[in-house]
């Protein structure tokens, strides 16, 4: 078990990975404004992650959704319209 257990974090590391990047892919055009903005907008952080000194958030409104995250060592946060894909 103890052989089996650091197998199963890497994997779930991996997959968190993948989440991440093809949340906020290069070919997304960055939005003009703040997270601020869209919290004013109505809205609500449904998710967040911090991995070592990145930060990416999702908020959603009805059926929309906003990402944003921190971009490399600066605390400003760059906001990217999300466009959800149902693979079904």
């Amino acid at each position: 078990m103890k052989k089996i257990t650091p197998l199963i974090i890497l994997g779930l590391f991996i997959n968190i990975n993948a989440y991440a990047i093809s949340l906020f892919n290069n070919d997304s055009t960055p939005l003009d404004q703040s997270m601020n903005y869209f919290i004013e907008q109505g809205f609500k952080i449904v998710a967040q992650d911090t991995r070592g000194i990145r930060t990416a958030y999702v908020l959603k409104k009805k059926k929309n959704y906003v990402g944003c995250r921190t971009e490399s060592l600066s605390r400003k946060l760059i906001c990217y319209k999300v466009t959800l894909i149902d693979n079904d």
